[in-house]
């Protein structure tokens, strides 16, 4: 046999070329869907609500208004100490029964709304300090949850036949340095059938606090 038909023949460049560059734009197009649809997730999910977002570093909260469902404290991060991870689970516990009761009251069907608005997360940022610490975030979510209890299954405040309250949530962060994009998430939950009759809470009195006010006053939401 000649020696020359045993030598492997050189594979063409021009199809090799096309295969690698076929490959190599196919790794890009995945790196492409993860990188718009995977990556943000990771970065922005704070529970799935259409008005709930992460806020930005160093302070890392989700942020936003919920009925409950979505939870805002994340008791599984990296470096919550034991004490505080307790803390936050018997928040987000606090508000799954809120969630629990706005969809009881849901089914009544004669309901208003009222938001409680005030710092519901401690921020990540080591250094900074909180507006509220978690048991003090605890203990305000309890008092809101047994008066929106009371008012709904007792006669106390009134005949609950009348109207029903559903709770909703709105942490404005840590530091209550977030209240343009909240006041605009709270003007959207109120409903013809469904008003939102007021806002509650507040936190401290800072200068943010009054900027708020005055916000949800131009767009006629009683404070």
């Amino acid at each position: 046999m000649d020696e020359r038909e045993k030598e492997p023949r050189p594979s063409k460049p021009g199809r090799n070329r096309w295969l690698l560059t076929g490959a190599g734009a196919g790794a890009i197009a995945i790196v492409l869907v993860l990188a718009i649809t995977i990556i943000p997730r990771l970065r922005d999910d704070c529970g799935g609500g259409d008005r709930i977002w992460r806020s930005a570093k160093p302070h890392d909260e989700c942020l936003g208004v919920t009925d409950g469902n979505e939870a805002f404290n994340e008791p599984g991060r990296v470096g919550v100490t034991p004490v505080d991870r307790a803390a936050m689970e018997q928040i987000n516990d606090l508000q799954r029964k809120i969630s629990d009761e706005n969809k009881h009251v849901a089914g009544q069907g004669r309901y208003v709304k009222v938001v409680l608005l005030m710092p519901l997360t401690v921020t990540n940022a080591k250094g900074k300090g909180s507006v509220l610490s978690l048991p003090q975030i605890k203990y305000a979510l309890e008092g809101a949850y047994t008066a929106q209890y009371r008012a709904n299954r007792t006669s106390i405040f009134g005949d609950p036949s009348a109207y029903q309250i559903q709770l909703l949530l709105a942490n404005q962060g840590s530091r209550q340095d977030f209240g343009g994009r909240i006041v605009n998430e709270i003007a959207d939950v109120s409903e013809r059938d469904h008003p939102l009759e007021a806002v509650i809470g507040l936190g401290f009195s800072l200068p943010s606090t009054e900027a708020v006010v005055r916000k949800l006053g131009s767009v006629r939401i009683r404070a």
